[in-house]
């Protein structure tokens, strides 16, 4: 199975808009077909010529003839998530506080582990060294990561639903996710972020809003459940984020290019465009929770805390993490349907 995620917009304060990411969600089965449709379309804009085409470059007829050709109604995959985040609507000053707040929340957990746990040195340097790298993002660039890890949970949601048939159970033998690269680049910063997907994984968890998965995928020994689920209730992405999620460069990754230019589509008719044609054939391949097109992160006075960060972070003992994620669970039907 193959995920594809890449960004439309600039996440920015200067020109108030809704910026988003596209997630395709695609089974290897299909990648061949759909890359063929691709090339065979993109020959068709500017011929011979080798270079990327990126959707900002594309005017309406071309976005139309994209969907048309690339993704026609006669091809059941692959299918869309989109999330995004409005500029226009969550104020700048209430993300630079919930970056610097979870910035604070890190430091904290260093100090709780230099404390408490004072042979674990090396990662409570690492905490540090998250927290160092969270303050130093600029609140353009935090929206960004926010909007992309939000983007990944819901195309592995997604990806469930979607596939819940036994046909396509080999699948998730091997499941790829490629990111377009943007600003990520290094080994330093791409690890920070897998801590900070993994934090915000369980921290879902936690309120209840964990993966569902469904139930008769436990009685016929589903490869999702050999490979994450480690005992009823708890969901370790740790390989699947670790060994299997990649920043790639755009020009390298025909999947990359086809979620930009589903990305361009999106974010011009959410920008006002709704007479965009190209947006009214894809509509019916873009599927979120409760069947919403576009789920919108967003930060307001709720987004931050009044008090200190001691009062939201301290250390448990793995029995009390295993318990808890247990309650959840008992509380949650694990069955999308």
């Amino acid at each position: 199975m193959r995920i594809f995620v890449d960004e439309s917009g600039s996440f920015s304060w200067s020109t108030p808009a809704i910026s988003l990411m596209v997630a395709v969600v695609i089974p290897d089965g299909s990648m061949d077909a759909l890359t063929y449709r691709f090339l065979a379309w993109k020959s068709s804009i500017v011929g011979t010529s080798t270079r990327e085409l990126k959707g900002s470059e594309l005017d309406a007829a071309q976005l139309h003839s994209f969907v048309q050709q690339v993704l026609p109604r006669s091809e059941r995959f692959p299918f869309l998530t989109v999330v995004g985040a409005d500029t226009a609507e969550s104020q700048e000053s209430h993300v630079a506080m919930a970056k610097d707040q979870l910035s604070e929340q890190y430091a904290h957990t260093a100090r709780l582990l230099l404390e408490r746990d004072p042979p674990n040195k090396s990662l409570a340097q690492s905490y540090t060294e998250i927290s160092g790298w969270t303050k130093k993002r600029s609140t353009v660039n935090f929206l960004w990561i926010v909007t992309a890890e939000r983007t990944i949970a819901e195309a592995i949601q997604l990806m469930i639903c979607a596939f819940l048939e036994q046909e396509y159970d080999h699948e998730f033998e091997n499941i790829e996710i490629a990111i377009d690269r943007s600003f990520i680049k290094e080994r330093g910063p791409i690890t920070f972020w897998l801590e900070y997907v993994r934090l915000a994984h369980l921290n879902r968890a936690k309120k209840g809003q964990a993966v569902f998965v469904p139930k008769d995928w436990r009685l016929r020994d589903h490869p999702y459940h050999r490979k994450y689920r480690k005992e009823p209730g708890i969901t370790d992405f740790g390989d699947l984020l670790r060994d299997h999620m990649n920043f790639v460069d755009s020009k390298t990754s025909i999947g990359i290019q086809i979620a930009d230019v589903c990305a361009q589509i999106c974010r011009r008719f959410h920008n006002g465009d709704t007479a965009l044609e190209a947006y009214e054939l894809l509509r019916n391949r873009i599927t979120g929770r409760d069947g919403i097109q576009l789920l919108l992160v967003h930060f307001d006075g709720t987004s931050v805390f009044n008090d200190k960060p001691e009062n939201y972070v301290r250390l448990r003992t793995t029995e009390e993490q295993i318990q808890q994620i247990r309650t959840v669970a008992s509380q949650t039907e694990e069955d999308p349907e």
